[in-house]
């Protein structure tokens, strides 16, 4: 009689266990799949890391473990590049200052030049014009002073 009473209670807890297996047997093969795919997702990944670093640094040997140090290299040398073109930017900037100012010196020199220029050829123009009249006359000593330059 006892065992009667029992028995059902005992199918129960053993269909309850058997269903709670099942049920756990389920999530672990669920969660398997879903840590699968998440496995093979982050090795594609890491292939395409992997790729991109040997492509990037032109070493098509690269070994997978060596590619943070690889990337810590390609950063580095991109922060060099970026230093140095900031660098030659500055040189640039200031060559064209320099430029610039030698162009306003170059003006002012021509502006001198072309008055010492214009009171040359007045000068040259009076000799000139002393040469060509008749007759003899004395050189005056200024004109012989001038005469001596040309």
């Amino acid at each position: 009689m006892i065992t009667d009473f029992f028995a059902p209670l005992g199918m129960k807890i053993a269909g309850g266990i058997a269903l709670a297996l099942a049920i756990a047997l389920g999530i672990t093969l669920w969660r398997y799949d879903v840590v699968s795919k998440d496995r093979d997702e982050l090795q594609a990944w890491q292939t395409e890391v992997w790729g991109a670093t040997k492509l990037a640094a032109d070493r098509p040997k690269l070994a997978k473990d060596q590619v943070a140090l690889q990337i810590t290299y390609l950063g580095n040398g991109v922060d060099l590049l970026e230093r140095t073109i900031a660098d030659l930017n500055a040189q640039a900037e200031q060559r064209a200052e320099a430029f610039a100012e030698a162009q306003e010196l170059a003006a002012e020199r021509e502006k001198e030049l072309a008055g010492l220029r214009r009171s040359s050829d007045a000068v040259v123009s009076r000799l000139r014009a002393l040469s060509e009249r008749e007759g003899q006359c004395a050189v005056p000593d200024d004109l012989r002073e001038l005469a001596e330059g040309l």
